[in-house]
């Protein structure tokens, strides 16, 4: 990984992995051994003001390209997540994200989410912990021969949908 600071005010990272065997498919293929390969490369720029208050966000986009015996496998990714600081404990985010897969065995698709997300931070004696929550609008299109894992696959025929719910974050 690579990472500078102070590049159009914020921080630029860059990274690149690559792995064989099916170990490196967590969630993807399995039992494929030896014969799958994985390339990812991601690149994020993360900005803030000086002050802590006021706009930040971050821009991240990464490609995988995967190669198996059942063919080539293609993901984009690019998130915008601007956000505004208000104070100390609150701050208001927003993410604007959108994925795109291709394949050589008929696999392809795209999704594009919206999320709006209040977040109250509860403070250093909580352990800087983050209470966050948030509504996403989702829409999909092309998902044809996309395998959807449970739970995912009671809505695997709908190509639009909405979420919404409550998170805790602590760092441990």
């Amino acid at each position: 990984m690579h990472e500078q600071q102070g590049v159009l005010a914020g921080t630029n990272r860059f990274g690149m992995q690559f792995g064989e065997g099916s170990r490196n498919a967590l969630t993807g293929y399995t039992g494929m051994g030896p014969a799958l390969s994985r390339v990812r490369v991601a690149e994020s720029m993360e900005w803030k003001q000086r002050s802590g208050l006021g706009l930040a966000g971050s821009v991240e986009s990464s490609m995988q390209f995967d190669r198996s015996p059942v063919g080539t496998l293609q993901w984009m990714a690019t998130r915008v997540r601007p956000a505004y600081i208000a104070s100390d404990q609150f701050k208001l985010t927003f993410e604007v994200a959108h994925d795109q897969i291709s394949s050589g065995f008929g696999a392809s698709g795209q999704r594009t989410a919206v999320t709006v997300a209040p977040t109250f931070t509860l403070g250093k004696a909580a352990g800087n912990a983050n209470l966050r929550a948030f509504y996403t609008y989702s829409k999909a299109s092309d998902v044809d021969g996309i395998a959807f894992a449970s739970p995912a696959d009671t809505w695997a025929s709908q190509t639009s949908g909405s979420i919404f719910g409550v998170q805790l974050n602590r760092r441990w």
